[in-house]
């Protein structure tokens, strides 16, 4: 295949990983290919049912200010617990948690957003966590200023 363009040479060779799908969107044999939309959107709105149930729809009345401040608190808990699965996988013990969990925070802080990381390993899904909750906490600060 013959580009005019050399990013769209080298866009067209990354598409050729083991990690990628096939032309036509289906997994190739033997591919971890992970929540599918409808799973993700089915979790989602048993979530809003559940909130509904137990509290009404009380959260469409809260300021803007307050629905940040509650996801910037998420968000944080994401990092929280990535930090307890990287932690994990590591065997640190529980009594060093301030001491480790700044050297974690860190990692996390500067490790990529985008891509996701395409494997299972649990470690590596951590620091992830951590960096999606650094990215959105960043610009979250910046909502409404």
């Amino acid at each position: 295949m013959k580009h005019r363009n050399p990013h769209a040479v080298a866009a067209h060779q990354r598409k050729a990983g083991p990690h990628r799908r096939t032309r036509g969107g289906e997994p190739r044999e033997g591919e971890y290919v992970g929540l599918s939309h409808e799973e993700w959107m089915g979790t989602i709105l048993a979530r809003l049912k559940a909130g509904r149930d137990e509290y009404g729809d009380a959260s469409f009345d809260m300021p803007t200010a307050e629905i940040l401040r509650e996801i910037t608190e998420e968000a944080a808990d994401l990092a929280g617990w990535g930090f307890i699965l990287w932690a994990k996988t590591i065997g640190y013990d529980r009594g060093d948690t301030l001491r480790t969990a700044p050297a974690y925070l860190r990692a996390a802080a500067y490790a990529t957003v985008w891509p996701p990381p395409t494997s299972g390993d649990p470690r590596t899904m951590s620091v992830w966590l951590g960096a999606v909750s650094f990215w959105l906490m960043r610009r979250l600060d910046r909502v409404g200023r």
